[in-house]
């Protein structure tokens, strides 16, 4: 892509009158409007004028048939149908009829090809049941792309090698024209909607989620105000309306698979106009209503002054900071730690089943129970552990034990719960059981063994992950045997079919215990009343597997590589490098190498996006970071660049460029002010929203902290000076021990 044309698309969109501004939450709105109008309102009107939308697309005159064929793994089948527009009241029912299809509580997010109303799809869904369970596919869902101009319904199938493309087209059409013979019960279109309400309602509490979500979407849709009447049509929608939208658009003549096939009469769909949402929305009044939260200073003291620890009679750390919260939401989380490098040797595979089929069921409650049940209590609950599969916990750049291990999370367990005030302890009880009795169901540890050893029988061919797989294990310091080695995908398939469920219940009832853990809880709770019920759940529940922190201490890495993989009819490319270096939280240039790394790599204006991307123009992204365990002191600096494949020469050569000449002339005093106030501004943001400080909070506590350390480091940052910040970065960073993976179809684009 040409630097001229991006240019153009630049200067021709990105314009006031083609944007919407959203600001959310604690703000002063007279000081904020004037600041809006002091800053974007100064932007010229532009000239131009944007071209209007001039066809509408005609009804479709039959079935169709397609068929791509290229290099990759795995099949696909989609089914698609013309749908109307956001606006027009049947995007409602079908989005809740993609839900009852897919039996995820509420039609999933914007996932994959699915669109809105898809994601992956629960086990209780009628695709889920006709494909999945009868292992006629791998996984299917349904999905409806609510737009601002009619658009897509989409029914998707992915299958391994073996199994039948043409069968599992049969099956999915059959079960989308089921709807029509076997109508939607009433409780299944109960939960869908109750799930979906509740997404919306939820996102409500959180500002920016309310901003970058629902809201933007209704925005793009044509009217912010869509957002709310989305909401009261989908508590109006009947089984009766699945029914009708079914036979309204789930036809022949408006799908498309693929082939023509000449027909006399043809049965034809005219897909409803956008609506006139001006009219439409006139007089609209919403009945979503929410509580709103307290104006929360996010300073490190004022938190440490709210902050209340104390500890279970077993030694458990409990951490809490009462809060008023938007809805009066309550986030909490319980990380057990349990074992060490010793004792947790030979365990991985053990211990990922036992994290990732927590979410399958507990002794009294199947998995579907546990999912109406905290629909029931309007709470999310995610629980996983052993390093592997399942929601929740905690991610970042190298955790505690660094950022070399292919194991660091083997020592861990974790429940995620956010449910309202009133609702908290019950979802709290449910979280612990979920944590302490899991059922462990044989055909569920089947299938999952099933479809990840067909997972990773089939080669990756995709740029990004061959990159990154390649570079990581070169870089990795651990021999074969140590949790932390990261195994070939011969190794894990090996592993995966010497596996047992009883090792999974085996390693659970070892080794899992919250006398090490914490317990951490921010919103508006009674301190006592959680104290009292942590203690009944939590407080007599012990491993008698001692937890040492599994560490990563810095080993002279192997010669710098410089790998090309080929990767045959892929349009995109991807350039990973990464060097190791020795440092931990605890040296002295710690605070400057956490600003030298923002400052390289972090936003968009930083050496490495403003050159490759904003400069030269060959990449839509480009950035690096520099990762400091908090336990152990193997420290990293790495890159990741997506490219077409004729940049990749231009691209290597960009970024050891700009390495090179950030350790010769350093960083100037300017970018240095402008960096601090930016990256300070930033943590502070963070510990506004209530996940981000939970998740500090916990963190801290499990290492001993208070926020007293995050006031000394900021303070360490501020003092920074620009020389300073240079020094430690030539210090610690040697550009010829960078090592680079790129991947791509190199051949075909004539450069390497």
């Amino acid at each position: 892509m040409p630097v001229e044309r991006l240019a153009a698309f630049y200067h021709k969109f990105y314009q006031p009158d083609n944007a919407v501004l959203v600001i959310t939450g604690r703000l002063d709105e007279s000081k904020t409007l004037q600041f809006v109008a002091d800053t974007m309102g100064k932007l010229p009107k532009p000239t131009r004028q944007l071209e209007q939308t001039y066809t509408v697309e005609p009804p479709q005159d039959g079935e169709r048939f397609v068929e791509l064929r290229r290099v990759g793994q795995g099949q696909e089948v989609i089914v698609a149908y013309h749908g109307p527009a956001a606006g027009h009241p049947d995007s409602a029912a079908l989005q809740v009829l993609a839900g009852v299809m897919n039996g995820s509580g509420g039609g999933g997010g914007r996932g994959g090809r699915g669109g809105r109303g898809g994601g992956g799809g629960g086990n209780e869904g009628r695709l889920y049941k006709a494909l999945v369970e009868t292992k006629k596919a791998e996984s299917a869902n349904m999905g409806m792309r609510a737009l601002h101009d009619p658009g897509l319904i989409t029914a998707t199938a992915s299958l391994n090698k073996d199994q039948s493309l043409e069968e599992v087209r049969k099956i999915l059409e059959e079960t989308l024209e089921d709807i029509v013979r076997n109508p939607p019960t009433k409780a299944e279109v109960d939960r869908v909607e109750t799930g979906m309400l509740r997404n919306l309602e939820n996102s409500l509490s959180d500002p920016q989620s309310i901003a970058t979500g629902a809201l933007n979407e209704a925005i793009a849709q044509g009217d912010w105000r869509l957002m709310f009447l989305q909401h009261d049509r989908l508590k109006d929608v009947a089984p009766a309306d699945l029914v009708r939208v079914a036979k309204l658009y789930l036809k022949p003549s408006n799908r498309t698979v693929g082939y023509y096939i000449p027909d006399a009469a043809p049965d034809r769909t005219v897909v409803p106009a956008t609506p006139d949402l001006g009219s439409l929305l006139s007089n609209y009044k919403s009945t979503v209503t929410i509580s709103h939260g307290e104006a929360f200073d996010p300073t490190p003291s004022n938190i440490e002054s709210r902050t209340i620890r104390t500890k279970l009679a077993n030694g458990m750390k409990v951490v809490m900071l009462p809060k008023k919260t938007e809805n009066d939401v309550v986030s909490a989380v319980i990380e057990l730690r349990f074992g060490s490098e010793s004792t947790l040797a030979g365990k991985n595979t053990a211990a990922q089943f036992a994290g990732s089929l927590m979410g399958s069921g507990t002794k009294t409650k199947t998995r579907q129970q546990l999912n109406e049940e905290m629909q029931r209590l309007n709470a999310r609950i995610a629980v996983s552990g052993g390093g592997g599969g399942g929601g929740g916990g905690r991610g970042g750049g190298g955790g505690r034990g660094g950022a070399g291990g292919g194991g660091g999370g083997i020592s861990s367990a974790n429940a995620s719960i956010s449910a309202p005030a009133k609702n908290f302890e019950a979802a709290l009880r449910l979280a612990v059981e979920m944590l302490k009795e899991p059922a462990y169901p044989q055909a569920e540890f089947d299938r999952v063994i099933a479809q990840r050893i067909k997972s990773l029988e089939n080669v990756p061919t995709e740029p990004n992950q061959l990159a990154t797989e390649m570079l990581q294990r070169h870089l990795s310091p651990f021999a074969k045997g140590d949790v932390r080695y990261s195994p070939t995908r011969e190794e894990q398939i090996a592993e995966l079919k010497k596996a047992t469920l009883d090792e999974a219940k085996k390693f659970h009832d070892q080794f899992y215990g919250a006398n090490y853990g914490v317990f951490a809880v921010v919103g508006p709770v009674d301190q006592a009343a959680v104290q009292k019920v942590a203690a009944e759940l939590l407080g007599n529940w012990n491993t008698s597997m001692a937890y040492r922190p599994i560490v990563t201490s810095f080993k002279k890495p192997p010669a710098a590589i410089n790998n090309k993989i080929e990767t045959p009819d892929k349009a995109n490319a991807q350039f990973e490098a990464s060097l190791r270096f020795q440092m931990s939280e605890k040296d002295p240039d710690y605070p400057a190498m956490l600003l030298a790394g923002y400052m390289f790599g972090g936003p968009i204006t930083s050496h490495i996006s403003d050159r490759i991307r904003n400069r030269e123009g060959l990449s839509y992204g480009a950035n690096a970071r520099i990762a400091v365990p908090s336990e152990g002191d193997s420290a990293t600096l790495s890159g990741t660049v997506s490219l077409n494949p004729v940049n990749g020469p231009k691209v290597e050569f960009s970024f050891k460029d700009e390495l090179v000449k950030t350790l010769k002339d350093g960083f100037t005093e300017k970018e240095v002010a402008e960096s601090k106030k930016a990256y300070l501004d930033s943590r502070m943001v963070s510990r506004s929203q209530d996940a981000a400080l939970l998740n500090l909070l916990a963190s801290h506590e499990q290492l001993g902290r208070t926020m007293k350390w995050d006031e000394e480091l900021e303070q360490k940052i501020q003092a920074l000076t620009h020389g300073q910040i240079s020094t430690a970065f030539r210090k610690h960073i040697d550009a010829a021990a960078l090592s680079i993976v790129k991947a791509g179809d190199f051949k075909a684009a004539g450069v390497y």
